[in-house]
Protein backbone atom coordinates (compact mmCIF):
# COMPACT_ATOMS: atom_id res chain seq x y z
CA UNK A 1 0.00 0.00 0.00
CA UNK A 2 2.87 2.44 0.59
CA UNK A 3 4.27 1.62 -2.71
CA UNK A 4 0.69 2.85 -4.32
CA UNK A 5 0.83 6.05 -2.19
CA UNK A 6 4.60 7.03 -3.45
CA UNK A 7 3.02 6.78 -7.46
CA UNK A 8 3.33 9.71 -9.19
CA UNK A 9 0.39 11.36 -10.43
CA UNK A 10 1.93 10.66 -14.16
CA UNK A 11 1.62 7.28 -13.20
CA UNK A 12 -1.42 6.78 -11.51
CA UNK A 13 -2.61 8.77 -14.96
CA UNK A 14 -0.69 6.39 -17.18
CA UNK A 15 -2.70 3.21 -15.16
CA UNK A 16 -5.59 4.32 -15.35
CA UNK A 17 -5.96 5.08 -18.89
CA UNK A 18 -3.50 2.09 -20.40
CA UNK A 19 -3.83 -0.60 -17.62
CA UNK A 20 -2.28 -3.00 -19.66
CA UNK A 21 1.41 -0.86 -19.25
CA UNK A 22 1.46 -1.63 -15.75
CA UNK A 23 4.43 -4.04 -14.10
CA UNK A 24 2.76 -6.62 -12.14
CA UNK A 25 4.52 -5.07 -8.80
CA UNK A 26 2.75 -1.78 -9.34
CA UNK A 27 -1.21 -1.99 -9.20
CA UNK A 28 -3.32 0.79 -9.98
CA UNK A 29 -4.29 2.59 -6.51
CA UNK A 30 -8.52 3.02 -6.02
CA UNK A 31 -8.38 6.80 -6.06
CA UNK A 32 -12.29 7.47 -5.73
CA UNK A 33 -14.00 7.09 -1.87
CA UNK A 34 -17.22 5.37 -3.28
CA UNK A 35 -15.90 2.60 -5.84
CA UNK A 36 -19.48 2.31 -7.32
CA UNK A 37 -18.49 5.66 -9.29
CA UNK A 38 -15.60 6.07 -11.66
CA UNK A 39 -12.80 8.90 -10.80
CA UNK A 40 -12.43 11.77 -13.07
CA UNK A 41 -9.28 10.18 -14.59
CA UNK A 42 -11.39 6.83 -15.26
CA UNK A 43 -13.59 9.20 -16.62
CA UNK A 44 -11.12 10.47 -19.23
CA UNK A 45 -9.52 7.11 -19.73
CA UNK A 46 -12.18 5.84 -21.50
CA UNK A 47 -12.37 7.89 -25.10
CA UNK A 48 -8.46 6.18 -25.01
CA UNK A 49 -9.84 2.46 -24.38
CA UNK A 50 -12.18 2.92 -27.27
CA UNK A 51 -9.72 4.53 -29.89
CA UNK A 52 -7.46 1.79 -29.12
CA UNK A 53 -10.00 -0.82 -29.39
CA UNK A 54 -10.96 0.54 -32.64
CA UNK A 55 -7.33 0.79 -33.97
CA UNK A 56 -7.23 -2.71 -33.42
CA UNK A 57 -10.49 -3.89 -35.03
CA UNK A 58 -9.48 -1.74 -38.08
CA UNK A 59 -5.88 -3.77 -38.41
CA UNK A 60 -7.90 -7.30 -37.96
CA UNK A 61 -10.47 -5.84 -40.34
CA UNK A 62 -7.00 -4.91 -42.68
CA UNK A 63 -4.94 -7.80 -42.47
CA UNK A 64 -8.39 -10.15 -42.99
CA UNK A 65 -8.98 -8.38 -46.29
CA UNK A 66 -5.35 -8.51 -47.22
CA UNK A 67 -5.34 -12.52 -46.65
CA UNK A 68 -8.16 -12.96 -48.51
CA UNK A 69 -7.08 -11.19 -51.11
CA UNK A 70 -3.60 -12.92 -51.61
CA UNK A 71 -5.67 -16.30 -51.02
CA UNK A 72 -8.39 -16.21 -53.80
CA UNK A 73 -6.14 -17.27 -57.27
CA UNK A 74 -4.57 -20.24 -55.02
CA UNK A 75 -8.56 -20.49 -53.13
CA UNK A 76 -9.68 -20.70 -57.19
CA UNK A 77 -7.59 -23.17 -58.07
CA UNK A 78 -8.50 -25.66 -56.06
CA UNK A 79 -11.80 -25.10 -56.33
CA UNK A 80 -11.33 -26.30 -59.81
CA UNK A 81 -9.17 -29.79 -59.15
CA UNK A 82 -10.33 -33.12 -59.94
CA UNK A 83 -9.59 -34.37 -56.64
CA UNK A 84 -12.71 -34.41 -54.46
CA UNK A 85 -11.09 -33.77 -51.07
CA UNK A 86 -8.83 -31.13 -52.29
CA UNK A 87 -12.60 -29.55 -53.07
CA UNK A 88 -13.96 -29.99 -49.96
CA UNK A 89 -11.21 -28.43 -48.17
CA UNK A 90 -11.07 -25.61 -50.51
CA UNK A 91 -15.06 -24.92 -49.98
CA UNK A 92 -14.72 -25.04 -46.63
CA UNK A 93 -11.95 -22.21 -46.12
CA UNK A 94 -13.74 -20.33 -48.43
CA UNK A 95 -16.26 -20.76 -46.51
CA UNK A 96 -14.40 -19.12 -43.19
CA UNK A 97 -13.30 -16.04 -44.96
CA UNK A 98 -17.27 -15.51 -45.76
CA UNK A 99 -17.49 -15.61 -42.05
CA UNK A 100 -15.69 -11.95 -41.45
CA UNK A 101 -17.19 -9.33 -43.43
CA UNK A 102 -13.87 -7.64 -45.14
CA UNK A 103 -12.91 -11.28 -46.59
CA UNK A 104 -16.41 -11.42 -47.74
CA UNK A 105 -16.49 -7.98 -49.80
CA UNK A 106 -13.07 -8.87 -51.31
CA UNK A 107 -14.33 -12.55 -52.75
CA UNK A 108 -17.71 -10.65 -53.70
CA UNK A 109 -15.58 -8.78 -55.76
CA UNK A 110 -13.91 -11.65 -57.32
CA UNK A 111 -16.03 -13.06 -60.13
CA UNK A 112 -13.62 -16.41 -60.38
CA UNK A 113 -13.86 -17.63 -57.25
CA UNK A 114 -17.80 -17.22 -57.16
CA UNK A 115 -18.37 -19.06 -60.34
CA UNK A 116 -15.68 -21.55 -59.16
CA UNK A 117 -17.67 -22.07 -56.06
CA UNK A 118 -20.99 -22.59 -58.19
CA UNK A 119 -19.31 -25.08 -60.46
CA UNK A 120 -17.90 -26.90 -57.20
CA UNK A 121 -21.46 -26.66 -55.84
CA UNK A 122 -22.86 -28.48 -58.96
CA UNK A 123 -20.18 -30.92 -59.21
CA UNK A 124 -19.81 -31.79 -55.78
CA UNK A 125 -19.55 -35.86 -55.44
CA UNK A 126 -20.74 -35.31 -51.51
CA UNK A 127 -23.62 -33.72 -49.88
CA UNK A 128 -20.76 -32.20 -47.47
CA UNK A 129 -19.05 -30.46 -50.03
CA UNK A 130 -22.63 -28.92 -51.91
CA UNK A 131 -23.53 -27.72 -48.44
CA UNK A 132 -20.88 -25.84 -47.62
CA UNK A 133 -20.48 -24.19 -51.02
CA UNK A 134 -24.21 -23.08 -50.82
CA UNK A 135 -23.09 -21.80 -46.90
CA UNK A 136 -21.13 -19.84 -49.10
CA UNK A 137 -23.60 -18.27 -51.71
CA UNK A 138 -25.69 -17.74 -48.09
CA UNK A 139 -23.27 -15.70 -46.95
CA UNK A 140 -22.39 -13.80 -49.76
CA UNK A 141 -25.77 -13.36 -50.51
CA UNK A 142 -25.88 -10.94 -47.96
CA UNK A 143 -24.29 -8.00 -49.93
CA UNK A 144 -26.23 -6.45 -52.92
CA UNK A 145 -22.58 -7.05 -55.05
CA UNK A 146 -22.76 -10.26 -53.49
CA UNK A 147 -26.13 -11.23 -54.92
CA UNK A 148 -25.59 -9.86 -58.55
CA UNK A 149 -22.12 -11.80 -58.03
CA UNK A 150 -24.02 -15.06 -57.59
CA UNK A 151 -26.42 -13.91 -60.45
CA UNK A 152 -23.47 -13.85 -62.84
CA UNK A 153 -22.40 -16.49 -62.38
CA UNK A 154 -25.47 -18.46 -62.72
CA UNK A 155 -25.77 -19.59 -59.54
CA UNK A 156 -29.43 -19.35 -59.03
CA UNK A 157 -30.34 -21.76 -61.30
CA UNK A 158 -27.64 -24.53 -59.65
CA UNK A 159 -29.20 -23.56 -56.34
CA UNK A 160 -32.71 -24.21 -57.95
CA UNK A 161 -31.29 -27.76 -59.18
CA UNK A 162 -29.89 -28.82 -55.78
CA UNK A 163 -33.84 -28.34 -54.39
CA UNK A 164 -35.01 -31.33 -57.03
Amino acid sequence: LDSQFSLTRAQRVRAAMFPETLVEEEAAMPVQSDPSQQSNVQRLAEPSHLLKNAIVHLINYQDDAELATRAVPELTKLLADDDPVVVNKAVMIVNQLTRKEASRRVLVQSHTIVGAVVRAMTTAADVETARCAASVLHCLSHQREGLLAIFKSVGIPALVRMLR
